[in-house]
C-alpha cells in the first residue's frame, strides 16, 4: 500500500476533529470487499480509540501495512483476512495499528 498526496472530500463523510489519509490497496486479502487499486480513506486511530470487531483496519505488523478484519480474542488481536487464501495474524506482541478503513473509492474500467 502507498499514502497519497490529497482528495477532496464532502465535510459529511469527515468527523470533525479526526484525522485521515488515504492508501491505495496492492493486494487482494481482502477479497471482493476491497480490491487491488481501491483507494480506502483511513481514520486514524488515538489510544482512546475502541474497535468493534469485524472492523477493517490497517496494520502494520512487521514492516508493511496490511488491510484486514480486527478481532479480540483472549490470546491476542486476530487480523483476518476476507481472501481465504490467507491465513489470520495473531498478534500477541508489539505492532503498529494506524486506523480504521471508514470509505472506499474504487475506479471501474
Amino acid at each position: 500500500m502507498e499514502p497519497l498526496d490529497t482528495i477532496p472530500l464532502s465535510r459529511d463523510w469527515l468527523g470533525v476533529g479526526k484525522d485521515y489519509f488515504f492508501l491505495r490497496i496492492k493486494g487482494d486479502t481482502m477479497g471482493d470487499a476491497i480490491q487491488p487499486g481501491d483507494l480506502v480513506l483511513v481514520e486514524r486511530l488515538c489510544q482512546s480509540t475502541e474497535l468493534a470487531n469485524g472492523e477493517i483496519v490497517v496494520a502494520v505488523p512487521e514492516d508493511e501495512a496490511i488491510c484486514r478484519r480486527y478481532f479480540l480474542h483472549t490470546d491476542g488481536i486476530h487480523l483476518r483476512a476476507d481472501n481465504q487464501r490467507y491465513e489470520t495474524i495473531v498478534m500477541n506482541r508489539s505492532f503498529k495499528l494506524l486506523g480504521r478503513v471508514k470509505a472506499l473509492v474504487r475506479k471501474y474500467q
